[in-house]
């Protein structure tokens, strides 16, 4: 039989198909959203039975996460006290931007202790730590599972707030001369060096001195009053600005004729042209001169350590050379080692103890003292190379590279020290 071909007569063929793969596929979804219903209603009752803090869970920028009441308590008595306030610089400070602070201080230093929230405007511990826990569980049952959920991303932040508490006392006047010998500095007048021909300036520094009444009421009033620990951003310092004294020509050739041998002055120009002053000197004084320079670098090298501060390497160098009666030069300082021979921070061989930047562990860094025999002041010769004295006098240098640990530098270039080292 031949097979029929014409569609109106032919038989139909059986459909395959149909419905009832959208129905399995209704099933399993059905399926995956009661799991899902399930699963979050089961993160609901865990998150109501906790009576520990959610993960990502601070207060008053302590982490307590995963802390009974009693366990975070004891934190917060422990931490709170090191919680630093950071100071910013009136004249520098903008919303547009965040700033690095000028200086850092912790509540212990401004005369806080964990026993002070007895006082009457102070929260204790325990009730601070309970009310925090109960805020957490008041939450709805649903409430609670996404709000256990959103700690487990870190999406909470920090919670809490300052304790209002006054800082005031003998501690907190400590603080602030502290502050006020790190953050005031005295004006430095327009630096020289003296070419072959020609007088090169450098910029002066202002000098700028601390309104102290007005911090030391920023920083008592610091947990004063309870704030969101986001909004406590810290206070500003006010500074009373002293510009910068510029030489003139003849300040400087007055300066100098009293140490350069003949030397000739053209007003006009500003140039003058010393005579080379004599080899002769006297071996004693030179060794003397050497001594103190080698020790300086010591002295300094025992301040870099992780923790301190650039100036503080500069300070000790400074303070022992000028006991001795020589002087450090300020136009070449110490520096940074690393991919580069030269590179940030520079070491200067001079300075005040508590400022500069912060001695990280892991740095590199190289401190050669430079001291001259009688006043600071350097030239470059034409070569751009040799350095002497404006004065004619001596001049020294000793240097190590040093890594930064907590435990103190460890000095890379020994060798030179030690007996029967040659070149």
């Amino acid at each position: 039989m031949e097979p029929n071909t014409n569609e109106a007569t032919a038989p139909k063929r059986l459909k395959t198909g149909g419905k009832k793969p959208l129905v399995m596929i209704g099933i399993i979804f059905g399926i995956l959203v009661i799991l899902a219903g399930a699963a979050y209603v089961g993160v609901c009752a865990y998150a109501k039975s906790l009576d520990t803090f959610y993960p990502s869970y601070a207060i008053n920028g302590v982490d307590v996460a995963g802390l009974t009441v009693q366990e975070a308590q004891e934190k917060l008595e422990a931490e709170t006290p090191k919680r630093e306030i950071p100071i910013y610089d009136s004249n520098s400070r903008t919303e547009a931007e965040p700033l690095t602070p000028i200086a850092t201080v912790t509540l212990a230093e401004l005369g806080f202790s964990p026993e002070a929230v007895d006082a009457s405007c102070a929260t204790p511990f325990a009730q601070w730590a309970a009310d925090c826990m109960e805020e957490q569980q008041s939450r709805g049952f649903f409430e609670s599972g996404a709000e256990y959920l959103r700690s487990l991303a870190a999406d909470e932040g920090e919670r809490g707030f300052w304790l209002g508490y006054l800082l005031s006392g003998e501690p907190l006047e400590q603080t602030l001369d502290r502050l006020e010998e790190q953050l005031n500095w005295e004006v430095v007048d327009s630096a020289y060096e003296v070419e072959e021909n020609a007088i090169s300036m450098t910029k002066a520094k202002d000098g700028r001195t601390l309104d102290r009444s007005a911090l030391r009421q920023a920083l008592a009033s610091a947990g004063s009053s309870p704030a969101d620990v986001k909004a406590s951003a810290g206070p500003t310092a006010e500074f009373t600005v002293v510009p910068a004294k510029t030489l003139t020509a003849q300040e400087i050739y007055d300066d100098c004729s009293g140490v350069v041998k003949n030397a000739s002055y053209d007003k006009e120009t500003g140039a003058i042209v010393p005579e080379e002053a004599g080899a002769d000197f006297d071996v004693d004084e030179a060794q003397r001169l050497l001594d103190v320079t080698k020790e300086s670098l010591h002295r300094g090298i025992e301040m870099a350590c992780g923790g301190n501060r650039v100036g503080d390497i500069g300070h000790a160098v400074q303070s022992y050379v000028e006991e001795n009666g020589f002087s450090v030069v300020r136009t070449f300082v110490g520096h940074g080692v690393g991919k580069e021979l030269h590179e940030d921070p520079e070491v200067p061989n001079f300075g005040n103890a508590g400022r500069g930047p912060r001695l990280v562990p892991g740095m590199c860094i190289a401190v050669e003292p430079m001291v001259c025999q009688y006043k600071y002041a350097v030239k470059t010769l034409k070569d751009g190379w040799t350095v002497k004295t404006c004065d004619g006098g001596l001049a020294a240098h000793f240097e190590h590279t040093m890594a930064i640990t907590t435990a103190g530098a460890e000095v890379l270039t020994h060798g030179w020290e030690e007996p029967g080292w040659t070149l």
